[in-house]
C-alpha cells in the first residue's frame, strides 16, 4: 500500500448562536422644534450639503424668536429664477418694530455663521399675531 499524505482538515470557527453582525442603525430623524423635517427637505438639504445649517437655523430661531409657536419646514421654488430653497415659515407674536429687531439679529447671527451659496438654500418667513 502506499502512504498517501492525509489533507489537513480545515478548522472551523464556532460561533454562538447569538452571535451576529451588527446591523446598522437606523438614521434619527431630524426634529426641528418638535417637528420632524420632512424627507423631501431632507433629501434637499443632504444633496446640497446645509444639514448642519438647518439644525443651525434652528438653535438661532430658538435664541431670537423664543415664543415662535410654529414651525413649518417646507421646500419652496423661487418663481423666477426656479431655485429652490427650504422655507422656515414661523409664527411669533409681537409688534412689528419688535418683529423686525429680531429678525435683524438673526440675519447678523445667521450671515456670520453660514458661507454664502449655503445660506440662501435656507430661509425663514413669518406671520405676526398680537399679543
Amino acid at each position: 500500500m502506499k502512504n498517501t499524505p492525509r489533507k489537513p482538515e480545515r478548522v472551523r470557527e464556532k460561533r454562538a448562536p447569538y452571535a451576529r453582525t451588527p446591523r446598522a442603525k437606523a438614521p434619527e430623524p431630524v426634529v426641528l422644534r418638535g417637528k420632524p423635517v420632512p424627507d423631501d427637505v431632507l433629501q434637499f438639504c443632504e444633496r446640497e450639503g446645509i444639514l448642519e445649517y438647518l439644525r443651525l437655523a434652528d438653535e438661532l430661531i430658538a435664541r431670537h424668536f423664543p415664543d415662535a409657536s410654529a414651525l413649518d419646514v417646507e421646500m419652496h421654488e423661487d418663481p423666477e429664477t426656479g431655485d429652490e430653497a427650504v422655507l422656515l415659515r414661523l409664527l411669533v407674536s409681537g409688534n412689528l418694530d419688535d418683529l423686525l429687531q429680531r429678525s435683524q439679529r438673526y440675519t447678523n447671527d445667521w450671515v456670520a455663521q453660514v458661507p454664502w451659496p449655503q445660506r440662501e438654500k435656507i430661509s425663514i418667513t413669518y406671520d405676526i399675531t398680537e399679543r
